[in-house]
């Protein structure tokens, strides 16, 4: 819960009593615990706490009775608080898997001046709020607490005697006040502070009839050397390595697709024609950035992985043509793991991309018993297509029974958890093993009758 920027943390506390008492009438909850002025305690792995020392924020963690009714109710939650409490930023999320992120989508825009970062930042909030999937959105850099300050020209300061440090030095005074002796009570010696009348409940707009003592020890009033004015404070000035940024964040239905929406924002983003200054450049965050980070990480290390499998196989075997052929069931295995992501729907990501990669070693196991079985055959070796046949089939119960023990080791990360970070992982990798019975038991023999009949008599491949 965001309360606009200088809120003090009372009122924050009284608004969250109220959206507390609100969220206890619906139906399934069974706890609510909050936390105002601050970021809850990591109660879950992946939370972040970056809202400490917050008094315009508030946290709570909402525990229902049952999984089913926490994700069923999420979207309805955040509408619901939306309309109800129009004034302030609510946000309603599950708990999720993966890394740890603030928000699941977000723009970084750099610069060296804090008034232009946050007109951009305006500019980009403005953006977001046309894409229906995103429910609200922040930034980092933003107008907090009021300031009353007081302008004094330098001439009427000369004039009277008064200089800024006076001022300032007697306006500190009178409010921290000043001690003026001490009082032993007991065997302790307590300091005596004298402050203004009333200072504590002090009335702002009446500083300005403060009296002042002059350096001729006479006295005048604020008024009459300067204004008064508020302005607005700066929070917070973010930076990254020294750079100035403002962190623009956006947060998600629970149906949304946080790849899918932070496309459509850079897309929007570019036919807005969005003015960037000189020395000024924006960069999408959020789950889209972590995933390009992920896949450069995974392609610096995928080549060197690759060539020493291919290595391994071309060195066991003795075969360039076997180990290709095996090359092929394991290209053909991540497509068929893709295409059983697609049928069911779920995003693509990056745990679906690594669950391809793991995938590749257990789909080409079927193919090197095949291999190994019709190479153990002196006629199939020889390119008899019956005794590939039969080579095959001897090692089909092994295959088939590796196959449905995998498979089933994945059942419970298909039937028992939700959202978008294990499933399409355990999907990519069930469907692709599954499918890879055929590769094994279709695909791997016949590719090798037909290399044999256009080899040596001798299956040296």
């Amino acid at each position: 819960v965001w309360l606009p920027p200088g809120s003090s943390i009372t009122n924050t506390h009284n608004k969250a009593q109220l959206i507390d008492a609100f969220v206890r009438k619906q139906p399934s909850i069974k706890q609510v615990d909050w936390l105002v002025g601050g970021s809850i305690p990591s109660v879950y792995y992946n939370q972040v706490m970056t809202r400490d020392n917050t008094p315009y924020f508030a946290q709570a963690v909402i525990k229902s009775d049952s999984p089913e009714s926490a994700s069923g109710m999420i979207d309805d939650l955040q509408d619901a608080l939306s309309t109800k409490f129009p004034k302030v930023k609510i946000v309603v999320r599950a708990f999720g898997q993966g890394p740890p992120l603030s928000a699941p989508v977000g723009v970084d825009i750099y610069g060296p001046e804090v008034d232009m970062l946050q007109r951009l930042g305006d500019e980009i909030q403005y953006i977001m709020s046309s894409i229906p999937a995103i429910t609200e959105s922040i930034q980092s850099v933003s107008a907090g607490d009021p300031e009353l300050n007081i302008q004094i020209p330098s001439a009427l300061s000369r004039s009277s005697g008064t200089g800024f440090n006076t001022v300032a030095q007697q306006l500190n005074d009178g409010f921290e006040g000043v001690t003026a002796g001490s009082v032993l009570e007991g065997s302790e010696d307590l300091p005596v502070r004298v402050v203004y009348q009333g200072a504590m409940g002090f009335n702002p707009w009446q500083l300005s009839e403060l009296p002042l003592l002059t350096p001729s020890n006479d006295w005048m009033t604020i008024d009459a050397i300067g204004d008064l004015n508020v302005r607005s404070s700066l929070n917070a000035i973010t930076r990254t390595n020294g750079v100035r940024v403002n962190r623009v964040e956006a947060f998600l239905y629970s149906d949304a697709k946080a790849i899918d929406v932070s496309r459509a924002l850079s897309e929007q983003i570019r036919q807005s024609n969005l003015q960037l200054p000189d020395g000024y450049s924006i960069k999408m965050k959020g789950d889209a950035d972590k995933q390009q980070e992920a896949l450069g990480q995974l392609a610096t290390y995928a080549p060197v992985l690759l060539v020493l499998m291919i290595t391994t196989l071309i060195l066991s075997f003795s075969s360039i043509k076997l180990a290709a052929v095996i090359a092929s069931v394991a290209i053909l295995a991540v497509g068929l793991g893709l295409l059983s992501l697609w049928i069911s729907g779920l995003p693509l990501g990056f745990n679906p991309i690594l669950a391809s990669a793991g995938l590749i070693g257990v789909a080409i196991n079927g193919a090197i018993v095949v291999i190994a079985a019709v190479k153990a055959d002196p006629d199939a070796n020889k390119g008899d297509t019956e005794a590939i046949v039969r080579a095959t089939m001897s090692c089909s119960r092994h295959i088939l029974s590796t196959t449905v023990t995998t498979i089933g080791g994945f059942i419970p990360l298909l039937l028992f958890t939700s959202g978008t970070f294990w499933p399409p992982l355990a999907v990519v990798l069930a469907g692709g093993v599954g499918f890879s019975v055929i590769l094994s038991l279709i695909y791997t023999p016949v590719i090798i009758a037909v290399i044999a009949k256009h080899s040596t008599p001798q299956l040296n491949l």
